[in-house]
């Protein structure tokens, strides 16, 4: 990058002089992929309120809560560039079930349970896996829907907060 001083003195004899000084240097860092559509902004750090739930919706070890829906929106999708998307959920496996997510630690955590993921066709979306189901994808806006649920994975199950994380991965075909 150069910078260039210039100075103009308009007084009688005067001078026009221009100083060019060296300014240093611009980095840019970015890359250009190839994407069918872009998560919108109001979903790329997703919150899903799962409410409070009583031990008495598990039946045993592996039965779930009740489904709590939601989803992700695409936007800009252009399915010219790619047809469908599957989507991966990935994060910290629950011990006890590789398929869930562990409910984060701390002296108040709930014990006994995991995080499930559903597609919108009720099937368990294992964590930590390859997408085993792609969404057609149309021109535009493309809305995908998911349930959570909690699992019950010990047969001992302790109140408590139960929140868990995930990162999500689009893979486009």
């Amino acid at each position: 990058m150069t910078i260039s001083a210039h100075s103009v003195v308009n007084a009688a004899g005067g001078s026009n002089t221009v100083v060019t000084l060296p300014g240093g240097r611009v980095a840019v860092f970015g890359a250009v992929v190839t994407g069918a559509c872009s998560v919108s902004i109001s979903n790329s750090d997703k919150i899903v309120l799962m409410g409070t739930v009583t031990s008495n919706q598990f039946m045993g070890v592996g039965s779930d809560s009740q489904a709590v829906p939601f989803s992700i929106q695409l936007d800009d999708c252009n399915s010219n560039v790619s047809e469908s998307v599957g989507v991966s959920f990935s994060g910290i496996a629950n011990e006890e079930d590789l398929q869930v997510l562990a409910i984060n630690g701390g002296a108040d955590a709930a014990q006994g349970i995991g995080l499930a993921l559903f597609d919108a066709d009720n099937q368990l979306l294992a964590v930590n896996a390859n997408p085993i189901e792609y969404a057609s994808l149309s021109k535009g806006i493309n809305t995908l829907s998911f349930f959570a649920k909690y699992r019950l994975v010990e047969q001992f199950l302790r109140p408590g907060v139960a929140n868990a994380t995930a990162d999500f991965t689009l893979v486009y075909q």
